[in-house]
């Protein structure tokens, strides 16, 4: 009995270790394939350039993977990654901007949605990675003060790029109606809009109108797995 008892520990602490590793693996796959892919994303030789913002190499990222539709960026934090869209809203739950097959997944923008972001409501989904990448910052929205540091992130296209002014962020059911894309008329579309300010966990300056362009970046939470925390903004071409 004891021998066998031991035998089963020894089993568990194997499986155990095996697991903690290719954890550790999958994390580090996962670092090295999004930090070879900033070799395509540059800092502009242009100073009259109001925006110090990067310039993108699309075509070259599109050689890559043609499902690249965008680059999300925000200085002084961890977003600074490719958008894809795919076919679906699973393939990229576990695939790498590369096609690797890896639990870190890539920021993807809904499959229900425009490549040229001219939906009413454009939405991104990324993982909250508990090593701090993909959306994981989109958490510390819920602090005033995180708020606060970063108003605003930046959407770089193949077309034109993108200021997103945050103006709301909260947590919300998995059944709720944060990623409804569409609006049957303008009227719903405001009513949205005060739905969503009304829950933010942080107060913003910035006052969305009917006739903005929103998006909404989505990330599972910190609470459960049935509950999304969502950041909300409006797209301002720059």
């Amino acid at each position: 009995m004891k021998k066998t008892l031991i035998l089963v520990l020894a089993v568990i602490f194997i499986y155990s270790g095996y697991q903690v590793y290719m954890l550790h693996r999958e994390s580090k796959k996962s670092l090295d394939t999004y930090s070879k892919l900033e070799a395509y994303v540059y800092d502009s030789e242009d100073e009259n350039k109001k925006e110090e913002l990067p310039q993108v190499d699309f075509a070259a990222l599109g050689d890559v993977n043609e499902d690249i539709v965008a680059w999300l960026y925000c200085e002084g934090t961890v977003l600074n990654y490719p958008v894809v869209q795919g076919e679906d809203n699973a393939y990229y739950l576990n695939h790498l901007f590369d096609g690797s097959e890896n639990a870190s997944g890539c920021l993807f923008l809904d499959s229900r949605n425009s490549r040229d972001f001219s939906d009413d409501n454009m939405i991104v989904y990324g993982h909250n990675m508990k090593n701090g990448t993909m959306f994981a910052s989109l958490n510390q929205y819920q602090e005033q003060s995180y708020y606060e540091q970063h108003p605003s992130v930046f959407l770089l296209t193949p077309d034109g790029n993108f200021e997103v002014h945050l103006f709301a962020g909260f947590l919300e059911d998995i059944h709720g109606d944060a990623w409804q894309t569409a609006f049957e008329d303008e009227n719903e579309k405001a009513e949205w809009l005060d739905k969503v300010q009304k829950k933010s966990t942080f107060i913003s300056d910035t006052i969305p109108s009917k006739e903005d362009s929103i998006i909404t970046f989505s990330t599972c939470s910190n609470r459960d797995d049935q509950v999304r925390y969502v950041l909300v903004g409006i797209l301002k071409e720059i």
